[in-house]
Parts: structure tokens; sequence; C-alpha cells
């Protein structure tokens, strides 16, 4: 099925807790976080679960929701901060209508991570990463 929203944060330091989901036009979800550390520190330590973990009912209306509600449409296709060593790469792509994608490379920006914690919360991330295909 086809990717309708998928995000994914990777540390510049470490790959241990680089966290990625995504919800398919469907509503099958899938969220994978590395367990462990990779040798070069960057990707992922395996690739998402063959069987979804979660499903989301009418998954383009409610998500597109979501991203209005917090002005995800109106964000800057990218955000970076030139200041910082440490910190992550995120990245949010919307392939529904009007396809957006936003990054934030060791920048803060309040209503991208208010956005993303409400995603998290809202699709049930932390169970699907507790499920058995999950860790």
């Amino acid at each position: 099925m086809s990717l309708l929203l998928e995000y994914s944060e990777q540390s510049h330091r470490r790959s241990k807790g680089n966290l990625r989901f995504r919800v398919d036009q469907d509503g099958a979800m899938y969220a994978q976080r590395n367990d462990e550390d990779l040798i070069d520190h960057h990707g992922w330590a395996s690739d998402y679960p063959a069987a979804q973990q979660g499903r989301l009912d009418d998954p383009e209306a409610s998500l597109a929701t979501i991203l209005d509600q917090h002005g995800f449409f109106e964000m800057a296709a990218s955000y970076a901060s030139g200041q910082r060593r440490d910190g992550s790469l995120q990245v949010l792509a919307w392939h529904g209508p009007r396809a957006h994608t936003v990054r934030v490379d060791r920048d803060k920006v309040p209503a991208f991570e208010q956005l993303v914690g409400h995603l998290i919360r809202e699709l049930g991330i932390a169970a699907l990463l507790q499920g058995p295909s999950g860790t």
C-alpha cells in the first residue's frame, strides 16, 4: 500500500534510540526504534516489521486534521541550526493531498515538536513499539 505519512528522528551522535513510524493509505501503521548502536551510527538496525502493528481508521482525514491543527502545511520545508554540533535530524513527510515535508536538523521548533508529540500520542506509537513485532 502507498505511504501516507512518515516520521523519522536520527541522532547525529548515536543510532540507539533512533525512531521512525509510518502510516499507509489503508491505515496500516508501523513503528521501529533502534535498540542498539550501529557501527556507523547511521540508519536503522532493522526494517519495519513485516506485519502491520496497528490500524488507523480514515487515515487521510484523521491525519490531515491533526496536521492542519498544528500548522504543518504552513511550516517551512527546512529548519537548521548551525550553532549546535549535537542533536538530531527529524523529518515528517506527508504524501497525501497538499504533500509537504518538514526537516528539522539540530534545531528546536516548538510547533513541530508539539505536532510530533501529538502524533506519537494519537497513533499510540509507544504501544506499537512494545508489541510483539515492535521490539
